[in-house]
């Protein structure tokens, strides 16, 4: 027994000795120069041992059901549905015979190894847990080791560049005139918007730890490959220190540089910086390398920019003017009317109709029950007024008297309650042109209803409408049972159930607000459907600002049958969450005339707090 646990001890020391030996050989290859079996065996047995160290919050080893393959008779579901099974161990048997010629050849065997799991195996399952742990921490250490995911920069050498960007032919980039170290060792004080922008992101590419090789930010620096689809369907907006970096030097396209900032403020500035790192904490695992990084990246971010703002202030931002009431637009009132200078006797000719009704009009005194405050020349539209005095002044009149009569119709339409009179035979009132001409008949005023109260249903431009229930039917009817906003499987929690809404007991409308934390971006949106609806036809939908969501195929934790489980992002600021479902009337209930289906409508405004 001491000659076995002295053999077992010396074992264990031996792969100690052999698991150091193996770190130190990692560094002995440069594989921004070419990888090789011997390389990629080498680095891929380094990161096995990682894996298999790797651990949950509990301190459980998350690599456990993943070292060998399951007992083929006890799971012969599980070799029917998976065509290629993979285990740790055989994963380790092809490195030490050297069957990898690069890293992404053993990263394609992890991620089959991973989705095996992930495709057998329920959401809510240890196993499938602990898939999702393992695909993380492939995805932190291939991001950060593997070549193919580092792009060509400017610092690059032509080999690395050879190696990274395959057959596609180099074409001279703009930065490289303008390498990352022109502000080095400059301050921010005397630096324009622009050129504070540009070094501060340059501070971030520079940005180096001791103890560790490269720069410090390398993995946030470009984006991952398009290769990596899932994280480009997970992630909605992609953000890398590249990518940032061109929108402030102004890249649009394949033209060239504008020098021009796409941020005209700090807040605009760090609104977009912000991805970088909330992108990182939503894919990544909390507590892992790229994790810790992102937090690192985040502080050292905003005490630059902390250094920047207090020196450099922001371009003042154009102005929108706007001018109200202009003067110009005023109609003038010279053409409103037509005056008639007639040898001295009157000065104007405003109207044929008596005083005594012209008096009591201007007087204010209530005529047919309608009162009147203003002359009969100023109550008409001012646009309408305009055009008619326009079209008589073009038209030429035979004679006086008839221009007179046309300013009596005139007046005549400007105050519709007082009776028209004709016009008066007094001696002030003579026609010089014509003496013999004949009286034109004025004709009959057009009566004028009353003004008619208006319903205008649009209150501040908003419609308030209502869907009332059917007659009869109350909450016990709804088409929604409940709606549950539950928290991602992926982001554990000891009380997974955010929200819980109910219908409406009297309106097939319901509408909720819900605030979240800032981590909370992956959420689980559950819709109960009643019993009463299994003998109906009906159609169920979910959209999340606008967008259609596709229901999970597999069980979300505490999802009953009669439930529908939706995976939405979102992000941070106010999200509208919509749970639209429209069912068919039974027969025997439709009214003769009425609507065949009726629709209830669930409305959530999910608040995702910032940083």
């Amino acid at each position: 027994m001491d000659s076995k646990r002295k053999a077992n001890g010396a074992a264990t020391v031996d792969n100690d000795d052999r698991g150091s030996k193996r770190r130190r050989l990692t560094g002995d290859f440069d594989l921004s120069k070419g990888e090789s079996r011997e390389s990629t065996t080498t680095y891929g047995l380094s990161f096995l041992e990682h894996i298999r160290k790797t651990a949950d919050k509990a301190g459980r080893l998350v690599a456990t059901n993943f070292e060998e393959l399951p007992p083929r008779e006890e799971n012969a579901d599980y070799y029917e549905q998976t065509r290629m099974p993979i285990s740790l161990s055989m994963i380790e048997q092809k490195l030490n015979d050297g069957e990898f010629e690069n890293l992404s050849e053993l990263e394609g065997y992890f991620k089959r190894m991973i989705s095996n799991a992930k495709e057998f195996y329920p959401r809510s399952t240890e196993i499938f847990e602990d898939a999702e742990r393992l695909r993380k921490a492939v995805s932190n250490y291939m991001t950060k080791k593997n070549p193919a995911y580092h792009r060509r920069t400017p610092g690059r050498t032509p080999g690395r560049r050879a190696s990274t960007r395959g057959k596609e032919t180099p074409k001279p980039a703009a930065p490289a005139a303008k390498p990352d170290h022109v502000y080095e060792d400059v301050p921010y004080k005397g630096l324009s918007f622009q050129q504070a922008q540009e070094k501060l992101i340059e501070e971030l590419i520079r940005r180096e730890d001791p103890g560790y090789d490269g720069p410090y930010f390398e993995a946030f620096i470009n984006l991952p490959p398009r290769s990596l689809k899932e994280y480009f369907k997970v992630i909605s907006d992609p953000m890398s220190i590249r990518k940032l970096q061109k929108a402030v030097k102004g890249f649009h396209g394949r033209g060239g540089s504008t020098g021009v900032s796409d941020f005209k403020s700090w807040a605009a500035f760090e609104e977009k910086a912000k991805l970088l790192w909330t992108n990182a904490y939503f894919y990544n695992e909390e507590g892992s390398e790229i994790y810790l990084v992102a937090q690192d990246l985040e502080k050292f971010f905003y005490d630059q920019l902390k250094q920047a703002q207090a020196v450099v202030t922001e371009p003042s931002q154009p102005k929108i003017k706007l001018k109200v009431g202009g003067s110009s637009e005023t109609p003038t009132p010279g053409p409103k009317k037509i005056t008639i200078h007639v040898g001295g006797q009157r000065d104007s000719a405003d109207s044929p109709a008596p005083a005594q009704s012209k008096e009591a009009i201007t007087n204010g005194q209530t005529v047919n029950g309608t009162a009147r405050t203003s002359t009969p020349a100023q109550a008409v539209n001012p646009q309408l007024e305009k055009a008619r005095s326009t079209s008589l002044s073009a038209v030429p009149s035979p004679s006086p008297s008839v221009q007179s009569a046309l300013k009596a119709e005139e007046a005549s339409r400007a105050s519709p309650a007082v009776t028209s009179q004709p016009p008066s035979a007094a001696p002030n009132q003579a026609t010089p042109a014509t003496p013999a001409a004949a009286p034109v008949a004025v004709p009959a005023p057009v009566p004028v209803a009353p003004p008619q109260p208006i319903n205008n249903p649009l209150v501040n431009g908003y419609m308030d409408q209502k869907h009332p229930r059917r007659p009869g039917k109350g909450i016990d009817d709804a088409l929604i049972e409940s709606m549950k906003i539950q928290v991602h499987p992926t982001l554990q929690s000891h009380s997974p159930v955010l929200a819980t809404i109910r219908p409406n007991p009297k309106e097939m409308e319901q509408a909720a607000t819900l605030n979240l934390p800032p981590h909370l971006t992956r959420i689980l949106a559950v819709t109960a459907i009643p019993s009463h609806l299994q003998t109906r036809q009906y159609s169920l939908w979910t959209l999340v600002n606008k967008q259609p969501l596709k229901p999970i195929h597999h069980q979300a934790p505490g999802q009953l049958p009669h439930e529908r489980a939706f995976e939405a992002m979102l992000h941070p600021g106010l999200n509208v969450l919509e749970s639209h479902l429209i069912a068919a009337i039974p027969r025997d209930e439709r009214v003769p005339g009425g609507p065949e289906v009726e629709l209830e409508v669930f409305t959530i405004s999910i608040n995702v707090l910032r940083n």
